[in-house]
């Protein structure tokens, strides 16, 4: 059987890599796919999730009994970089 290296060698990922790393790439802080000469951004996805109290310890059934809302992306958020992503908890964790 082949492998993922057979499919797609550092030679079909590196030109993604040295463009990224080059001082006329304006890209910053974002996600991408490279394999087998295909090259793809991938955006961030999250749920709104749940917000739990912090005052008190979270437990495994406090995870279990918001799961469907942890879980639910009807109302899904898309940050453009880990800095958005992680905006919110640091705004929360301010408060």
């Amino acid at each position: 059987p082949q492998t993922m290296q057979d499919i797609s060698p550092p030679k079909l990922v590196a030109p993604l890599v040295a463009y990224l790393a080059h001082p006329d790439c304006r890209e910053s802080g974002s996600l991408f796919e490279a394999s087998a000469g295909s090259f793809k951004k991938v955006r961030w996805e999250r749920s709104r999730g749940a917000y739990l109290d912090t005052e008190t310890p979270i437990t495994l059934q406090d995870i279990a009994d918001h799961w469907s809302t942890i879980t639910d992306f009807s109302a899904s958020e898309h940050p453009d970089d880990m800095r958005e992503a992680l905006r919110g908890m640091w705004d929360r964790s301010l408060l």
